[in-house]
């Protein structure tokens, strides 16, 4: 694989202090209320965006890297570790499924929203998964538990996928790209 030129690690640290940004205004203001469906949209608009700007494999890893070893700094009510595992894993899943389907696809409207979809839920598969190991919730609502989150998490992929199609196009057309 070919080294990151520094346009692309420039992009990457970029979008990554956004994101670690965006977490943290959110954390303080509107994060009680919608309980982090506004980062999951943010964090996939910057999958999808970084992706496509480079156009190669290892820019949402590298991303998700960095934003999950900033949360495990960060004050969650479960361990900070099974957010940085969750986070990175979303940025691996997202690379590869981009990868397989062709970095021309990255912002088609048939193909992006899957891989949204795709890496939100394994995200919350890794969280949930770790929680329920780890004994978080009691088994008379394991069921329950499950079926909330990853319902609301496809519900929220779904919303980001249309605010990625609607935002990705206007900034890859700035940056001279034709999708």
């Amino acid at each position: 694989m070919d080294r990151f030129k520094t346009r692309e690690l420039t992009l990457i640290a970029v979008f990554s202090a956004a994101w670690i940004g965006y977490t943290f205004i959110s954390s303080m203001t509107i994060g009680q209320v919608v309980h982090g469906v506004d980062v999951h949209v943010v964090r996939s608009v910057f999958l999808v965006l970084i992706v496509a700007l480079l156009g190669r494999f290892g820019g949402a890893t590298w991303m998700t890297v960095i934003v999950g070893l900033f949360y495990l700094s960060s004050r969650t009510p479960y361990p900070a570790i099974i957010i940085t595992l969750a986070t990175m894993a979303s940025g691996l899943v997202y690379d590869v499924y981009i990868r397989i389907l062709g970095y021309q696809n990255s912002v088609n409207w048939k193909i992006m929203p899957v891989g949204v979809i795709l890496a939100g839920l394994v995200q919350s598969v890794v969280t949930l998964g770790s929680l329920t190991a780890m004994g978080f919730f009691p088994s008379r609502i394991l069921q329950t538990v499950w079926v909330t989150g990853l319902g609301r998490n496809v519900i929220a992929s779904i919303l980001a996928s249309f605010i990625c199609l609607a935002i990705s196009k206007r900034v890859l057309s700035a940056y001279g790209q034709n999708y």
